[in-house]
């Protein structure tokens, strides 16, 4: 849900994604996925082989007015948060919209911030948020794969972030650094949400912050980021 389209009596959910991994999903998705394959998209380049050819021709294209009628990947949810949103371009955002702002609107607008990285976990953390209790199966150690929380998208390349080198993604983390603050923040909203709880096995959301705060703490996000590491115990 964005700001613009919130219903007089609505509440704003939001679940916050690894902003790395989402950039990669939505390359991937635009490779492989569109039913009309677009003139001018990366698919092939002469250093890589592979799903991951014109990687690194697409990364190095944003930001631009042209996302070849896809996703353009630059601070998506940042956009999404601050604005209206659109995820074919940077439009719908105001000016004045900075990541402070961003920041306010997560931690005030949103009735419930979960995170995809613990897709289970949240939908445990929002039933309870909304009704006062969690279902039963919901706990530290219960079998997430044996409910079908979501379905795995045909004919997606067998990519992920551990198969990328670090140019790589110090290129995707380019591309997203008021995401980066933002999935931070996130991150310790859900923490403060299922505090108290089961709900999360311990050292996962640690692990999370772990894979986060290297690039969330370096270049442009990291003044942003200790902000928001105020009041914690983790720092940059």
């Amino acid at each position: 849900a964005t700001r613009a389209r919130r219903g007089i009596d609505g509440k704003l959910v939001t679940f916050a994604r690894f902003p790395l991994a989402l950039a990669l999903s939505q390359f991937l998705y635009c490779k492989f996925q569109l039913r009309r394959r677009k003139r001018g998209f990366p698919r092939w380049s002469p250093r890589t082989k592979g799903p991951l050819r014109g990687l690194d021709e697409w990364a190095a294209h944003f930001p631009n007015n042209s996302s070849f009628s896809c996703y353009d990947p630059t601070d998506i949810q940042f956009r999404f948060v601050a604005g209206s949103g659109h995820a074919r371009s940077a439009g719908g955002v105001p000016r004045t919209a900075s990541l402070d702002r961003a920041l306010s609107f997560l931690r005030r607008d949103f009735f419930f911030v979960g995170v995809v990285e613990l897709f289970s976990e949240s939908l445990c953390a929002l039933a309870l948020r909304a009704t006062g209790s969690a279902p039963q199966h919901c706990g530290c150690g219960f079998d997430s794969n044996s409910k079908r929380t979501h379905q795995k998208a045909k004919r997606l390349a067998n990519v992920s972030l551990d198969s990328l080198e670090p140019r790589r993604l110090e290129a995707l983390a380019r591309l997203v650094p008021r995401d980066l603050t933002l999935y931070v923040a996130a991150l310790r909203r859900f923490e403060e949400q299922v505090a108290g709880t089961d709900l999360v096995c311990p050292g996962k959301i640690d692990a999370l912050f772990a894979k986060a705060l290297p690039y969330a703490c370096a270049g442009a996000p990291r003044a942003a980021t200790e902000r928001v590491l105020r009041g914690s115990a983790r720092r940059c």
